[in-house]
């Protein structure tokens, strides 16, 4: 069976993701899941598995901006 998959942005309160997750939604982002955060301070928080420097990784994900 082929499945396609849904998205939705701008999730802001628990009530609207419960709603998308009834309506079956796949994935979502915005404020009712987490708040933003800057890209280096993610980064630092959920490190690489079996990496301990993310010297390489930042120069990669600035050089892409």
């Amino acid at each position: 069976m082929i499945r396609s998959l849904a998205r939705s942005t701008g999730v802001e309160t628990d009530a609207i993701l419960r709603g998308l997750r009834e309506l079956g939604i796949d994935f979502a982002q915005g404020y009712a899941i987490a708040r933003p955060e800057p890209f280096m301070g993610w980064l630092a928080a959920h490190p690489a598995p079996g990496r301990t420097d993310h010297e390489d990784l930042r120069s990669t994900a600035i050089a892409g901006l």
